[in-house]
């Protein structure tokens, strides 16, 4: 059996970076293929630090802490995480040795604006060419600046094929490499819905009452949620809220959030894989643009932006009201094409002819 290792952003705390390495981890295990997740880190001592602080956070009876329990306890349970010690970031030599391919992917691990230490790690450098797989990874912006431009053309044409995750973001890659460049789904979008029905059946809940779900990363503003509340109150909707600062979902795994999003009435969120999550299991949803403390919102905007426009839904961003139907029949059709063409994709990096 053929053997390939995931580099993402690997840790326990968020949703839709644990379901994204699933999602990966998932294709390459139907292809027939043996796929570890490297949790790679650089120093022992901060990362036994981090333990005893997530321990003491659960003493305290910490929200967070909870749900990055939930989460740890997910990779635990589904995702195959080989820990890797690698100091100064830079990954074992004999490690390429190990495995047939490295896959990295999906998530922001392009993005410039983040973990510039790791870049040897994130671009496969470690690795032959011929090893390395480019899974829908995310550079998160629109344009590199014109100081890192150079070292991602080098990064980058050193993969055998290129994909991106935004529609601005492959353009960008291919106006640096000079190579192309294909835009390709969200690996969680190239699941079917009766694969993550399937996957998440263990931690279905009964759901009582009809619901909506406001799930927000960013800041959620006392506008939009006043306008939230008043669509439920008037579809007699109950509101499930997990944000920063309110949780009444309660530590939920990534799979039992799969179940929350598919069997909702409505979802408002700003959130990237909770806009996909929406459109594959056919949620109606509104997706607002993310809100932080840095007024730095260019990483969300541009995936989303890209995401709906995909799937025609446009009008599902930013709305002014709120209307309880949304039609999926386009999008349905889209996905179709899209999963054909993310398999494809795959098939050829893999080196695979005529899969059925």
């Amino acid at each position: 059996m053929k053997k390939i290792a995931i580099v993402t952003l690997f840790g326990n705390t968020n949703y839709g970076n644990r379901l994204q390495n699933l999602a990966v981890q998932m294709i390459f295990e139907k292809r027939g293929l043996q796929a570890d997740t490297l949790d790679f880190y650089a120093d022992k001592t901060i990362r036994r630090l981090r333990a005893l602080k997530q321990c003491a956070m659960l003493l305290r009876g910490d929200a967070a802490a909870k749900r990055n329990r939930a989460l740890k306890k997910f990779n635990a349970e589904y995702i195959h995480v080989r820990p890797v010690y690698a100091p100064g970031w830079k990954m074992p030599a004999a490690l390429k040795n190990e495995y047939d391919f490295f896959a990295v992917g999906s998530d922001q691990v392009w993005n410039p604006e983040i973990r510039r230490g790791q870049r040897d790690i994130l671009f496969l450098k470690f690795a032959d060419e011929a090893q390395r797989v480019a899974v829908a990874p995310s550079i998160g912006i629109s344009r590199i600046a014109d100081a890192d431009r150079e070292e991602y053309r080098e990064n980058l044409r050193g993969f055998p094929y290129l994909s991106c995750r935004e529609d601005a973001g492959a353009e960008e890659i291919q106006r640096i490499a000079g190579k192309e460049c294909a835009h390709l789904i969200d690996p969680t979008l190239a699941i079917s819905p009766r694969e993550w029905r399937q996957a998440a059946s263990a931690a279905r809940n009964e759901a009582g009452r009809k619901y909506a779900v406001a799930f927000f990363l960013g800041g959620l503003g006392e506008e939009i949620k006043s306008r939230i509340l008043a669509y439920c109150a008037e579809k007699q909707l109950d509101l499930k809220m997990i944000t920063n600062r309110e949780n009444n979902a309660g530590p939920l795994s990534p799979l039992a959030f799969v179940n929350l999003i598919d069997r909702a009435a409505m979802v408002f969120t700003d959130s990237f894989h909770g806009t996909a999550f929406s459109v594959n299991l056919e949620t109606p949803f509104y997706v607002f643009d993310r809100v932080d403390r840095a007024q730095n919102n260019n990483r969300t905007t541009s995936r989303i932006e890209s995401l709906v426009k995909m799937f025609g839904l446009q009008e599902r961003r930013n709305a002014s009201a709120f209307a309880e139907a949304c039609d999926f029949s386009a999008a349905e059709n889209r996905l179709a094409r899209e999963r054909e063409k993310f398999d494809a994709f795959i098939d050829r990096s893999l080196g695979i002819e005529g899969r059925e």
